[in-house]
């Protein structure tokens, strides 16, 4: 019998002892190393010469000269001829697979366009030379071969150089035709390190290579790892390694001769059994002892077995999926009834052989896939080798004016906050108009920052011809909001300005009408009062707490005016509506973006100031995430001397009004718009809720500004919008029920949405990129909004249409993948 290890997943010691099961160090000894360095030494200095030397005395060979050692194409295509048939069909089968297999790796280059024609994308390119490095002599690896010449072919590399030492003069003829029918392009007969050093930095005869790959004893490893930087390599291998999870159900001989076929490769290899059926381990064990003796290599099996194999018992499946995950095995096979639920789990393994009947043997051979595989735990972080390996990947960026304009400022930023100046100023070059925020805080600096002096920013703008001589310093430091595109080709499908697809109540257009008449010789009521009753009417609040503006930018402009105390402090999340830090830049306020969290919502504690000020809490735009009631009422509590304003541009889409609120707490704010819930974005109509003392400060800042802030005809059809109840709710059911069906439709292609509180969703794709998409989907006629931030720049902000419009979303989608 063979003493063989057993191990017990329940031990309090398991961990440890797999630990010292599976160490193995590949590292050389000091004398390994040094040898190595002096061949690679001789061979930089001597080229030919040397090699021709270090033949002579590794390999046994008699050679006068570097031509010796050189196999003509004829050489290989006659060991074609002079090995059997079966093994040239074998050989000829087994290349076939590997090739058709590794056809489907072959990566193409790619570009995107994007919506400002900045064109990006990647260059894929195969190396210009290849070595491959092959055991010789007695040794017989033709499918080692096979496995790495054909992925070089495949990925298009002009040239592939073999090397295969031949001592004694031994040529294996399998192995050179092997080279003939994977495509080897040169042969040459030296092996060792300095086969390594030629192939890394060429001579007289061996030209220098992009790539070393192939197995090799300790002194080619220890080349290899020396020449990489040099040269690129494949990996490092370890041992051979094979772990087995069985559920007890397999033929236990099968499973013997399983973990032999990596055994016999040499004592140092690693044949592992997992399973949580103890008997059958004993099965396996006694199946071990009876047939080893079998085998022609049977004392190198033994020696392995017993110094780095093991049997291990666990407590049920799971646990051995762990257990394997944990090891990251080169070769792993799941000999269980059912491999195909078990695969989602495995993290690591370098190939993965399913069920009862894959023997990992069929894939060294002929399966396909690639035996060049990670070992001793490397599985965590490594590939395969395949086609990938010999081509290199290239980026590609062309930048239109206005991309070079537009990535110009970020890059500018950046780069001055590494005080890489050169950097910022090259890219600077290229702005078209000079709006940084940067120039934004030249006399507002956050924290440490030194503000710019206004003489700095005066060149600037003359230089680049745009600043009049009659502008104020107020105006050159002025960052204006640009709003959503606003696409001119009227075939396109307009998804990314938050529009109402249904249009105005027909009470609203009637109401409007109506003032089409004599009536709009006279003056409109400069404090809104019938539009005032109409909102208190339909929110059960009092006409003193409502106030109405042009818009709710109008609207949020009066409150920074009204209520912006300077040296209390101004804080709003770091995604939420952009006019925010637009408006600090315009009245020389300075804030605080605080961050919100992984789910777009804020963290009260964040917010919590003491000594007063103006609150923007809510992160509804454009995420389309709500702010809950209660959270705005934490708010509320925790900074009783702050005004808290809740912009509420999508409430009627989901939620409950904070309106609800305002009359327990003086410091609350509601902002609303008629933009998009009553479809009347074309007459700029806001609106606010709040206490009298704070709607009190907005109007009197509004009739400092503007004594008529809404028309006639825009008072009419705001007011009888809030009057016709039925209508709006109909229609925000509507854009409700189809922001759920758009929503299911994406999550099936593939999108992650995020629940969204308003006429529109907030979606990105794992595997794509949002920019990209975006482009997309305007080739194929459809608008939507990419924001080019930090944080959400991979998602898109889609606004939810008419279902003609929805359903072209969604086919475009389709079409791009």
């Amino acid at each position: 019998p063979i003493d063989i290890r057993r191990l017990n997943a329940a031990d309090p010691d398991f961990a440890r002892h797999l630990d010292h099961l599976l160490s193995w160090e590949s590292v050389s000894d000091d004398g390994v190393n040094q040898r190595v360095l002096e061949i690679i030494k001789a061979v930089r200095e001597r080229g030919d010469a040397a090699l021709v030397e270090l033949t002579q005395r590794f390999d046994g060979l008699e050679v006068a000269s570097m031509a010796d050692l050189i196999l003509p194409r004829e050489r290989l295509e006659l060991a074609l001829t002079r090995i059997s048939p079966a093994q040239r069909q074998a050989l000829e089968a087994a290349a076939e697979r590997v090739r058709l297999y590794h056809e489907r790796q072959k990566q193409d280059s790619w570009t995107y366009t994007e919506a400002d024609g900045t064109v990006l994308g990647q260059k894929v390119t195969p190396l210009d030379r290849a070595g491959l490095y092959v055991p010789g002599g007695k040794a017989s690896y033709p499918s080692s071969v096979l496995m790495n010449a054909i992925p070089a072919k495949v990925a298009g590399v002009p040239e592939v150089v073999m090397v295969v030492p031949t001592p004694r003069g031994e040529i294996n003829e399998l192995v050179l035709a092997a080279a003939c029918i994977a495509g080897v392009d040169r042969v040459f007969t030296i092996g060792g390190a300095q086969a390594v050093a030629a192939l890394a930095y060429g001579t007289e005869s061996v030209p220098p290579v992009d790539k070393i790959v192939g197995p090799g004893n300790i002194y080619v490893a220890t080349a290899k790892r020396h020449v990489f930087g040099k040269v690129g390599i494949d990996m490092i291998a370890g041992p051979s390694e094979i772990l087995v999870v069985c559920d007890g159900q397999t033929d236990p001989d099968w499973i013997a001769m399983d973990l032999f076929s990596q055994a016999e490769h040499d004592e140092d290899a690693q044949s592992i059994l997992v399973s949580p059926d103890a008997a059958f381990l004993d099965r396996v064990a006694e199946s071990i002892s009876r047939l080893l003796p079998t085998l022609e290599r049977s004392e190198i099996a033994r020696a392995s077995l017993q110094g780095r194999g093991a049997l291990i018992q666990v407590a049920d499946m799971q646990q051995a999926i762990d257990v394997a995950n944990r090891i990251a095995p080169e070769h792993l096979e799941l000999s269980v009834a059912d491999p195909d639920a078990w695969l989602p789990q495995i993290r690591h393994a370098g190939a993965i052989f399913m069920g009862r009947y894959t023997a990992e043997a069929l894939g060294d051979y002929c399966a396909g896939p690639n035996h060049v595989l990670p070992t001793s735990g490397t599985a965590r972080f490594s590939s395969p080798l395949g086609v990938y390996d010999f081509q290199k990947r290239s980026s590609i960026i062309n930048c239109s004016a206005e991309g070079a304009s537009e990535l110009g400022k970020v890059a500018s930023v950046l780069a001055r906050g590494e005080s890489l100046t050169a950097h910022a100023r090259s890219a600077e070059y290229r702005i078209k108009r000079m709006r940084l925020r940067l120039f934004c805080l030249a006399t507002r600096p956050v924290g440490n920052a030194s503000p710019i002096p206004p003489a700095a920013i005066d060149h600037f703008l003359r230089r680049e011809g745009r600043m009049s001589k009659f502008w104020s310093p107020f105006v050159k430091e002025l960052v204006p909001y640009v709003p959503g595109e606003q696409p001119k080709l009227t075939n396109l499908v307009k998804l990314n300005t938050n529009e109402n697809p249904y249009g105005p109540s027909p009470k609203a257009l009637a109401a409007m009408q109506a003032e089409l008449t004599d009536n709009l010789r006279l003056y409109p009521d400069p404090n809104g009062e019938r539009l005032k009753r109409a909102v208190a009417d339909y929110y059960h609040v009092r006409p003193d707490q409502v106030f109405v503006g042009n818009g709710s930018d109008e609207v949020l402009a009066h409150v920074f005016h009204g209520l912006f105390q300077h040296g209390k402090p101004l804080l709003f999340p770091d995604v939420t509506y952009s006019f925010y830090p637009v408006y600090c830049a315009l009245y020389g306020i300075a804030y605080e973006a605080i961050a919100l969290d992984d789910k777009f919502q804020i963290e009260v504690a964040d917010y919590a100031r003491p000594n007063g000020g103006i609150i923007f809490p809510n992160p509804n735009a454009p995420t389309g995430c709500l702010l809950p009631l209660e959270v705005i009422e934490r708010l509320l509590q925790k900074n009783a001397d702050s005004v808290v304003v809740v912009d509420e541009a999508y409430i009627d889409f989901g939620g409950e009004s904070a309106i609800a609120l305002v009359d327990r707490y003086p410091n609350l704010l509601v902002t609303q718009t008629l933009s998009k819930s009553r479809s009347l974005a074309g007459l700029r109509v806001g609106l606010a809720v709040g206490h009298p003392d704070l709607i009190e400060a907005l109007e009197r800042i509004k009739n400092s500004f503007n004594s008529y802030p809404l028309d006639r005809i825009a008072i009419a059809g705001a007011a009888a919008a809030f009057e016709d109840r039925a209508y709006f709710e109909q229609t925000c059911q509507q854009v409700i029920a189809s922001r759920e069906a758009v929503t299911v439709a994406m999550q099936e292609l593939g999108f992650e949405v995020l629940p969204s509180a308003a006429n529109f969703i907030f979606a990105r794709h794992p595997q794509r990129d949002a920019a990209a998409l975006a482009a997309g989907l305007r080739e194929h006629g459809v608008i939507v909004r990419h924001f080019k931030q930090g944080r959400i720049e991979q998602f898109l902000r889609i606004s939810i249409g008419a279902p003609e419009q929805n359903q072209a979303l969604l086919d475009a989608l389709k079409h791009i993948g």
